[in-house]
């Protein structure tokens, strides 16, 4: 099997996909997958990576996913210009997006999260794919819990984020609050709080229900967070 095996940032993998002309006209759909890695063992990049590739050659496979998106980057696996291997009956003309990670009760975060929404929104902007029409997920095309029963139910916020990525829109959210100040935090988990019943209700009226499930995850952490400073200053 033959595989790229780099990890590449964000604004490498922008960089990588501009050099390979002609690559828009080579798929109109991309999937996403999630690894369940964290369930059995941890990811150990490139170590995993090989793994992985020994693992797909065992089962006869010539080819698997496209790319695996951890937290130190996005890993280049089957080369993007050649289909891959992903969903039964669904290969050709499509690319295969791995987000490391086992989400079946959580969503990806972080880094992960950030890089997923990088790499997915680059290739459906390199082939002029929107998320309506574009972006699937394993499950909806073979039986399967890929990519996670709190991802799939959760579609509509993730793929909401992939749109602002490539309108290039940015919205203020909890996890932009970085203060260390407790009561300061206090203060803008109250004013977080309102906002997203004020966002739900917009959402009820046909507003964009995605934001406010982001706020609604970001506000999690927010109170882990305040909860922590809590426990330090007590």
């Amino acid at each position: 099997m033959e595989i790229v095996g780099r990890c590449l940032s964000v604004d490498q993998f922008r960089e990588y996909l501009a050099g390979l002309p002609g690559l828009a006209r080579t798929y109109n759909t991309v999937y996403v997958h999630h690894t369940t890695h964290d369930s059995h063992a941890p990811w150990l990049g490139e170590k995993s990576i090989q793994g992985l590739k020994a693992y797909y050659e065992s089962l006869g496979w010539s080819s698997g996913p496209h790319l695996f998106i951890a937290p130190e980057g996005i890993w280049l696996f089957t080369p993007l210009t050649q289909d891959g291997t992903g969903v039964t009956g669904h290969n050709w003309h499509s690319r295969h997006v791995e987000i490391v990670g086992n989400f079946m009760d959580h969503l990806p975060e972080g880094a992960v999260l950030s890089n997923a929404l990088a790499a997915i929104g680059e290739l459906l902007r390199v082939a002029q794919l929107s998320t309506g029409t574009g972006l699937r997920f394993h499950g909806m095309d073979e039986p399967t819990e890929c990519p996670g029963k709190a991802l799939k139910s959760s579609w509509v916020w993730f793929t909401g984020l992939i749109t602002r990525y490539i309108n290039n829109e940015h919205r203020p959210l909890p996890r932009d609050e970085t203060t260390t100040n407790v009561t300061e935090l206090v203060r803008k988990a109250v004013w977080w709080s309102e906002e997203l019943v004020r966002q739900m209700k917009d959402a009820s009226e046909g507003g964009d229900i995605s934001y406010a499930d982001t706020i609604a995850l970001d506000m999690v952490a927010m109170m882990k967070r305040l909860q922590a400073l809590l426990k330090e200053t007590s």
